[in-house]
């Protein structure tokens, strides 16, 4: 396994989502018919870390 690359120093922030959670979520909406008509749809844990993390 080679190792990851991380680019520049590795401190900036993002909202990681396991890819499990994401098919879940993205089921659930297309699940939701025309209850989420329309909407915009934002799917995250809302707890960013930083990359080195």
């Amino acid at each position: 396994m080679e190792p990851l690359t991380v680019h520049g120093d590795g401190l900036a922030r993002r909202d990681w989502l396991f890819v499990e959670d994401l098919c879940r979520a993205l089921d659930a909406t297309v699940h939701a018919g025309s209850e989420v008509n329309g909407q915009v749809i934002n799917i995250g844990t809302g707890c960013d870390i930083d990359i080195k993390q």
